[in-house]
């Protein structure tokens, strides 16, 4: 009987045991997206952009989620650009503070040129709009009335001394919270919602449709000022446009920085009865 000795060597079983790694350097796009549309008064579609999340709103997201708070050094508010309201107190207790919230818009010139298609697309890590406009600007002698002031913040003195300028105003109503599937508002359903999904079912599978949905306004009072005091009415125009995050203090908002930012053509507003309807929805 003979005897048969098999022997094993790195040759004999080629093993390749290296792995190959795909790495991209591009980051990936943020879970909260929006979509804005500008209406005239008529409900006429003016306008249809999707927004851009700002570096201040990513970071605010991550805050509120996990309940801390980034130093001063690491935020570049409103306030402290336009030298308004900028002391803020200590939160006395960890993470942001509860009222802060997304809760007031600006509009500005800067996000194109005089000329159609001149848009200047923004990035992530900008903070403000590129040359933010006043909402209203309004004669020292004949300021705003209180109801009228409830709606506009940030206010400063001009520097001649004449005007007060409100730089920011409050959304037309409340921000709604949509949760949609097929159109219609969902509940969620104990008996199938966690089930899990065969094949045969994939194809008509349908998933929940959820959004916040802002309402903005630019009325007829809005804008038109700050051009018929330092230029003339047939310059008034906005091409960009921010909702910023803050929270009330001494009769106006602190810690306000820009959340998200939209660019877009050159919106005329020399017409001074014109208005726009703003609807700016935020998805994840």
């Amino acid at each position: 009987m003979s005897s048969k000795q098999l022997s094993f060597n790195e040759n004999n079983l080629k093993i390749d045991d290296k792995k190959s790694f795909t790495y991209s350097n591009k980051s990936p796009e943020t879970l909260i997206h929006g979509e804005v549309e500008i209406r005239d008064a008529f409900g006429n579609l003016l306008q249809r952009k999707s927004n851009i999340i700002l570096l201040g709103g990513r970071r605010f997201v991550l805050e509120k989620i996990f309940n801390i708070e980034a130093p001063f050094s690491k935020k570049i508010t409103l306030n402290t650009l336009l030298s308004i309201n900028e002391r803020e107190h200590i939160n006395p207790v960890p993470g942001p503070r509860q009222e802060k919230c997304v809760c007031l818009f600006g509009v500005g010139r800067g996000g194109s040129e005089i000329s159609f298609g001149s848009i200047h697309t923004p990035a992530e890590k900008e903070f403000n709009l590129y040359d933010i406009i006043p909402m209203r600007y309004v004669s020292v002698r004949e300021d705003l009335s209180a109801e009228e002031q409830s709606k506009y913040f940030l206010k400063k003195l001009s520097d001649d001394g004449e005007y007060n300028v409100y730089y920011l105003k409050k959304f037309e109503s409340d921000p709604e919270l949509v949760i949609k599937i097929d159109g219609e508002e969902y509940f969620p359903n104990i008996d199938t919602d966690n089930e899990p999904v065969n094949i045969s079912r994939l194809i008509d599978r349908t998933d929940v449709e959820m959004y916040i949905q802002l309402h903005l306004k630019i009325s007829a009072e809005d804008v038109r000022e700050f051009f018929i005091a330092t230029s003339n009415i047939d310059e008034a125009r906005i091409n960009e446009l921010s909702v910023y995050f803050g929270y009330p203090s001494a009769s106006d908002y602190a810690g306000v920085e820009a959340f998200s930012k939209i660019t877009f053509n050159n919106e005329p507003l020399d017409d001074e009865t014109k208005e726009l309807d703003i609807i700016y929805k935020f998805f994840i």
